[in-house]
């Protein structure tokens, strides 16, 4: 499923999606629960880990877009760690259950 997840942002360089939006692309079901939402994070949780074992040095190219969800920048430098506030800003839904 990371890969899935990385392989989906890196294929759209600068664009930010909502962590709703990723689950869609990636599982194929409409997200509206805060729960769900928690497992994208998680996920980009293990990507980024994995990929500062590989090599500490290399940025971060997955960027946190705050109260939204996440982007791939190629263009990352380790120096540009700002979170930028996504322009459209999406609440989490509540889910029973």
């Amino acid at each position: 499923m990371e890969f899935k997840i990385l392989h989906f942002l890196a294929s759209h360089p600068g664009e930010s999606w909502s962590r709703q939006q990723i689950i869609e692309k990636i599982w194929g079901w409409k997200s509206n629960c805060t729960s769900e939402e928690r497992v994208v994070e998680v996920h980009i949780g293990q990507i980024r880990k994995k990929m500062a074992k590989v090599d500490a040095t290399v940025p971060n190219f997955i960027q946190t877009v705050r109260d939204y969800g996440y982007r791939f920048d190629p263009n990352m430098r380790s120096e540009d760690r700002a979170v930028e506030t996504a322009s459209i800003h999406t609440k989490p839904g509540w889910c029973a259950g």
